[in-house]
């Protein structure tokens, strides 16, 4: 999480509030739970050593900055916004599309990933993303306007079936 915080040409660079870079507006751990979540089930496991759990850090870095540079890309200007005028910088957005990386992104190296491909997919998120305006659509039955996610985890279940269902065309 700090590599990805001071990475000048990462998507993150500043973006993330840590005890020493108060000024971040994405909270760490809903990043460290991103990540978590990767490492242990998702896309970067591929990039851990079973026998001493060490991991090829360079690789998971541009693995996670390939994805995000897509996300940031996809709504540059939500990107830009902090936590309580946009989901997608808060910890539901940034959970939900975590598991986005990992259904578009598991069981390839980075080397390996067709980077227009991603950002195809992730661009058919906008169909029913309400990330800082108008209504997110979870089921026929639960209708909410854009802020009233919140970073629980059954919001995160709900918004991360929604973009999965987007991500995959239905």
């Amino acid at each position: 999480m700090i590599r990805l915080n001071f990475n000048p040409d990462g998507p993150f660079y500043g973006r993330i509030q840590t005890p020493t870079s108060p000024d971040g507006y994405i909270k760490d751990n809903s990043v460290l739970k991103m990540i978590e979540n990767s490492l242990f089930e998702g896309a970067l496991y591929r990039y851990r050593d079973p026998i001493d759990g060490s991991g090829d850090e360079d690789a998971m870095i541009a693995h996670l900055e390939m994805f995000w540079s897509i996300v940031r890309d996809t709504w540059p200007e939500d990107w830009e916004l902090p936590p309580r005028k946009t989901r997608l910088t808060h910890g539901v957005g940034i959970q939900s599309l975590g598991y986005v990386l990992d259904a578009l992104t598991d069981g390839y190296h980075v080397n390996h990933l067709d980077r227009s491909e991603i950002e195809r997919k992730v661009k058919a998120i906008s169909k029913v993303a309400a990330w800082s305006g108008g209504q997110w659509e979870l089921a026929p039955d639960d209708v909410r306007k854009w802020n009233g996610l919140q970073n629980t985890p059954n919001d995160i279940k709900l918004l991360t079936n929604l973009l999965l269902r987007a991500v995959r065309g239905g």
